[in-house]
C-alpha cells in the first residue's frame, strides 16, 4: 500500500495496481509475467518487487531492474523508515526434486561460497547498495534454503536454518545458531521452509514467523522461539484416531494428544531415557518425527516413522501406558542404508515429493505389525530378525508420482485375515496374515477405479470405493450397500463402534441402518475427508485442509 494506491503481486500473474480502494485493478504491465514474485514492499509511494529473476522498482508505473550485486533469488524485503533490505537464496522450485537437492547440497558443500544467501542494504530508494551478510564458517549457512530478513528500528533479523541478529543496521551481527525451539518438534522444520513463509516484526524485541507447521513468536529480539498457536487448527492433519477418550493426530513431524474432545492439544515426544541415538541423528533431538502413521491395536497407539539419518530405516513406537511419552520398539530390523540428515531435513520443506521412501498404509495386530514401504506390503513380528515381504506388489501406474504417499495401500487387519486395495483397483485377501493372497476383484458386485477405505466390524468387512460400498462375512460373497432410495453412496473413510458403522463423504455424513443401508445424519462435511473416528459419543473428521470437526452422536442405539 502507498499514499495513493494499492498493488497486489500474484506468484506467477504479475502486479495489480488498484487505485480506488481494490474496487478495480490494472494489470501494470507483463515485466512480471513468467516469474515468480516472492517478495514486495514500499517506500513511501516507490514499491519494490523481488523475484526469481532479480529486484525490480515501481515508481510513478515505471518498471525498473535495479542491480543488485546477486545472481540469487530475491526471497524478503524489509523497511525500516528509508532503509531497504533485500534476503537472497537459491531458486527454490530448484529444491523440488530429490536429484535437485540433492546436486543444489553437493555444489554448496563444494563451494568456497560460505553462504547461499546474501543481505543487501539501500538507503537511496536502491540506487547504491551494500552487501551485509554476516560472516559465519557453519555449514548451515551453506545449506541454508534462502534467508528472511526482518527490520524493526535498528535491529535486524536474518532467519533461516541458522538465525543472525544485529543491533546496529547490520554492522556486527550475533549468532543465535540454529533457528527451532528444542521443545518443539515442529520448529525445526519452519526453520527449514521459513523463506517461503510470511514473518513480520511488531518492535525490535517482538518478532512473528509463520512455518508449514504453524506460528511462533520471540519477545526477545529472536534469541528464542515458541508456538503461538492454542489447539490444531491450522495445522495440516494427516492422520486422526481414537482410543480410551483420546484423540491422536499426526502432522508432518509430530504426534499431538487431546482428553477434551479437542479443544486443546499437546505434543508427544520419544522417551529420551530409551532412546539411544546415532550421532548422525543427533540433529532430531529425539522429538521430531517424519510423516508418522497411526494405528491403534488392543487400546494401544502405535506408529511407524522413518528415521532421518537412515532415509529407508524404520522407526517404530507405541504409547506408555500412563500416556505421556513414546516408547521406541526395540529390534525393529534395517531394511537399507542410505542417504544423511540433513537431506532428509530439507526434503521435509516440500515432504509431497520423494515421498516413496516414506510408510504408507500401516496396521498393527498384536505383535505384529504391516506396512506399506516402496509399493510392497511388509510384515514384522516382534522377535524375528527381518521384515518379511509378503509378496504383494503394487506396479500399477503412476508408480512415480509425487503424490504416491497419498494413494498409498488400503489396508485393514483382523486376527490372521487381511484385506489390501491396490492403487490399481484389484482388491486381496489372506487368510494366513499375508503368507499366500488371493485376487477378488473378479467376483464384486460393483465396477469402480479405487479404494477410499477399508474397515473390519468383527468378521465383517466393508470396502469403501468411489463407486460405493462393498461388505461380505467370508470374502467370497459380496453385496453392494444403497440408501433407501436404491443409489450407491460414495464413502471417503469410515468408523466402527460396538453399534454402528458410519460414513463421511463429500455429500455428508451416513450411519449405517440395521448393518444394510446408509442413513444421513449430517447434511454436509466442510471439507474432503482423510479420517472419521468416534470417540465419547461424537464422531470426528480430519478434513485435508481446514483441521478436525465433530458432531454429537444421539441414541447411538436405536
Amino acid at each position: 500500500i502507498t499514499d495513493k494506491a494499492f498493488y497486489l503481486a500474484l506468484e506467477d500473474k504479475g502486479i495489480f495496481r488498484s487505485t480506488d480502494e481494490g474496487k478495480h485493478w490494472t494489470l501494470l504491465n507483463d515485466t512480471a509475467a513468467g516469474m515468480r514474485i516472492l517478495a514486495v514492499a514500499t517506500i513511501e509511494n516507490t514499491v519494490f518487487v523481488g523475484t526469481t529473476e532479480g529486484l525490480y522498482r515501481i515508481s510513478a508505473g515505471t518498471w525498473e531492474k535495479l542491480s543488485v550485486d546477486t545472481t540469487k533469488t530475491i526471497h524478503s524485503l524489509a523497511v525500516s523508515e528509508n532503509n531497504l533490505y533485500v534476503g537472497t537464496g537459491p531458486d527454490l522450485s530448484q529444491l523440488e526434486t530429490p536429484e535437485g537437492i540433492g546436486a543444489y547440497i553437493g555444489q554448496m558443500l563444494s563451494s568456497d561460497n560460505p553462504s547461499s544467501w546474501e543481505i543487501f542494504h539501500s538507503t537511496d530508494l536502491g540506487d547504491t547498495w551494500t552487501e551485509l551478510t554476516p560472516t559465519s564458517t557453519s555449514f548451515t549457512m551453506k545449506i541454508s534454503p534462502g534467508v528472511k530478513v526482518l527490520a524493526a528500528g535498528e535491529t535486524l533479523l536474518a532467519l533461516g536454518v541458522t538465525t543472525f541478529r544485529s543491533t546496529d543496521r547490520g554492522k556486527t551481527w550475533t549468532d543465535f545458531g540454529f533457528d527451532f525451539d528444542t521443545s518443539d518438534p515442529n520448529s525445526i522444520v519452519n526453520s527449514v521452509t521459513l523463506s517461503a513463509f510470511p514473518a513480520v516484526s511488531v518492535n525490535e524485541n517482538t518478532f512473528f514467523k509463520a512455518g508449514a507447521l504453524g506460528v511462533t513468536r520471540s519477545t526477545d529480539g529472536g534469541a528464542s522461539w515458541h508456538s503461538f498457536m492454542k489447539g490444531i487448527v491450522g495445522t495440516r492433519i494427516s492422520n486422526l484416531v481414537a482410543s480410551k477418550k483420546a484423540l491422536y493426530a499426526s502432522t508432518a513431524s509430530a504426534i499431538t494428544k487431546s482428553t477434551d474432545g479437542g479443544a486443546s492439544w499437546e505434543f508427544l515426544r520419544f522417551n529420551s531415557d530409551a532412546l539411544t541415538l546415532k550421532p548422525a541423528e543427533k540433529v532430531d533431538l529425539t522429538n521430531l518425527l517424519s510423516l508418522p502413521k497411526l494405528a491403534i491395536s488392543g487400546g494401544v497407539l502405535y506408529g511407524i516413522t522413518p528415521r532421518l539419518a537412515e532415509e529407508n530405516e524404520l522407526r517404530l513406537f507405541h504409547l506408555s501406558a500412563k500416556g505421556t511419552v513414546l516408547v521406541p520398539i526395540r529390534g525393529v530390523p534395517t531394511l537399507s542404508k542410505d542417504s544423511s540428515s540433513i537431506i532428509n531435513i530439507i526434503r521435509q520443506a516440500n515432504p509431497t515429493h520423494h515421498q516413496k521412501k516414506y510408510p504408507g498404509a500401516f496396521a498393527v495386530n498384536g505383535d505384529t505389525f504391516f506396512v506399506e514401504y516402496k509399493r510392497k506390503l511388509l510384515r514384522w513380528k516382534r522377535g524375528e530378525s527381518e521384515w518379511f515381504n509378503t509378496g504383494l506388489t503394487d506396479t500399477g501406474k503412476n508408480s512415480d508420482d509425487s503424490d504416491d504417499f497419498l494413494t498409498s495401500f488400503r489396508l485393514a487387519v483382523s486376527g490372521e485375515t487381511l484385506y489390501v486395495g491396490k492403487r490399481d483397483g484389484h482388491l486381496f485377501q489372506s487368510l494366513d496374515e499375508g503368507n499366500t493372497w488371493k485376487d477378488l476383484t473378479s467376483s464384486l458386485p460393483l465396477r469402480f477405479n479405487h479404494f477410499n477405505d477399508i474397515v473390519f466390524d468383527n468378521s465383517t468387512v466393508y470396502v469403501a470405493t468411489d463407486a460405493g460400498v462393498l461388505t461380505s462375512e467370508d470374502g467370497e460373497h459380496w453385496r453392494a450397500i444403497t440408501d433407501k432410495s436404491g443409489m450407491h453412496t460414495v464413502i471417503d473413510q469410515m468408523a466402527v463402534t460396538a453399534t454402528t458403522v458410519y460414513g463421511a463423504g463429500t455429500e455428508g455424513v451416513y450411519q449405517l441402518k440395521n448393518r444394510s443401508e446408509w442413513q444421513k445424519i449430517s447434511p454436509e462435511v466442510p471439507d474432503n475427508v482423510i479420517s472419521l473416528v468416534t470417540d465419547s459419543n461424537r464422531l470426528y473428521i480430519a478434513t485435508q485442509q481446514r483441521g478436525i470437526f465433530h458432531i454429537a452422536l444421539e441414541n447411538e442405539n436405536d
